[in-house]
């Protein structure tokens, strides 16, 4: 990337940013960069399903389980948005979920091709839902 992108944080009222350095977009990622995504991995646990949306000018790919998963897959969904003119990606979307100390933890990506990148963690277990939301922009006209 050409720039520097910006991390903002928001949790409750309060949002926080500052400047990444281009060494740590790794570990902002990290939570999504396993399990390797691919026929052979993922093929005989999930279905994919495909339509045309035209309210959103994409090809949506839908990624469901086949049946329940084993205990150590934390990704449990994903989409996959393709401008169906130019067939590049436009948008990516993963849900992963997992007990934590007690805690239902759920984490959500949303990947804006060559834009930014989003991931919300929602925590519930005893009280209110805790949201967290960090964006990772690297390009500024939105």
């Amino acid at each position: 990337m050409p720039v520097t992108p910006l991390e903002i944080t928001r949790e409750g009222a309060r949002a926080d940013s500052v400047w990444l350095k281009k060494k740590d977009i790794r570990a902002f990622a990290q939570p999504f960069l396993s399990p390797v995504i691919d026929s052979v991995t993922m093929g005989k646990f999930f279905a994919e399903k495909s339509f045309l949306d035209q309210t959103i000018n994409a090809v949506t790919l839908t990624y469901d389980p086949r049946a329940d998963l084993p205990d150590s897959m934390q990704l449990n969904h994903w989409d996959v948005y393709v401008d169906p003119e130019k067939g590049t990606v436009q948008r990516i979307y993963m849900v992963k979920s997992q007990q934590v100390h007690g805690a239902q933890v759920t984490t959500q990506l949303t990947w804006r091709a060559n834009k930014w990148c989003s991931i919300r963690t929602i925590t519930e277990g005893g009280g209110p839902p805790v949201v967290r939301e960090t964006l990772l922009k690297w390009v500024f006209d939105e």
